[in-house]
């Protein structure tokens, strides 16, 4: 039985998952839906550990954090404090942009694969692990954009897996390219380019997970996570929440219950 059970544990432990966003201080009401709808609706056994890498919370935002789950654990890659205010394609939005992949290669870890990095302006609404697939990447496939800059982003990266060590070598060339990419936003343009260059490797498998399930701006497409994303100006937290379509009034109440 000891054994069965050793064996048993050893298998779930195989099956679960590595869950990575990165939260500051402007981000802590996200943070707080994105975590508490992620503990209510993910299996536990499916969640290896929720890391948290820390560009800026409070005290105060830390504790209530870490107080909704033991599985939680909250990191720095930097110790500036880097407000954001909501504001996207600033100088510090950038920083704080950049800070996700650095802490998505620190945790790089044979026994953290698989990693699911997740934006936390997310709600999840059911079980997603099962979208995790035989491969070394999986990335999220949006409807084809041009930005201000001539770049094709056929791919954003507000949901990103690593399953092993041939992953971790894609995300340093995506970290690579990064400072290579013009104009304000480098992050999705230099992930779109570095996903077009390993496309053509033999021997890589890239999955691709549709945006209509992983990051949905709307609940009418029956999505395991949708996206409170930022329609590409600034906007106050409230309207970032009505961003996403169709929303159940089951789903605003809990967001209302989360945010007491």
């Amino acid at each position: 039985r000891r054994s069965f059970r050793r064996f048993f544990n050893k298998m779930e432990k195989m099956m679960s998952a590595t869950i990575y966003t990165v939260v500051n201080e402007d981000y802590f009401e996200f943070a707080k839906i994105f975590l508490l709808s992620l503990i209510d609706n993910t299996p536990d056994r499916k969640i290896k550990k929720i890391v948290i890498n820390d560009t800026g919370l409070l005290d105060n935002q830390r504790k209530v954090l870490k107080s909704i789950s033991k599985k939680i654990e909250i990191f720095k890659t930097t110790n500036e404090t880097i407000p954001t205010d909501f504001k996207i394609h600033t100088e510090n939005w950038r920083k704080v942009v950049g800070q996700k992949t650095i802490g998505l290669h620190k945790i790089c870890k044979k026994e953290n694969y698989p990693i699911i990095m997740l934006d936390c302006d997310m709600y999840i609404v059911s079980d997603f692990t099962n979208e995790i697939k035989k491969s070394d990447i999986q990335v999220c496939k949006r409807p084809r954009l041009i930005n201000n800059n001539g770049y094709v982003l056929d791919y954003i990266a507000c949901w990103f897996i690593i399953n092993n060590e041939k992953g971790k070598h894609f995300l340093e060339s995506w970290m690579e390219s990064i400072p290579r990419i013009k104009g304000a936003h480098r992050e999705t343009p230099a992930l779109c380019k570095t996903i077009y260059n390993f496309k053509h490797q033999d021997d890589y498998v890239i999955v691709e997970d549709d945006s209509k399930s992983v990051a949905s701006l709307n609940f009418n497409t029956d999505p395991k996570i949708v996206h409170f994303k930022s329609q590409g100006y600034n906007q106050t937290f409230s309207q970032r929440i009505k961003n996403v379509k169709n929303t159940p009034e089951s789903i605003s109440d809990k967001i209302t219950k989360y945010l007491k």
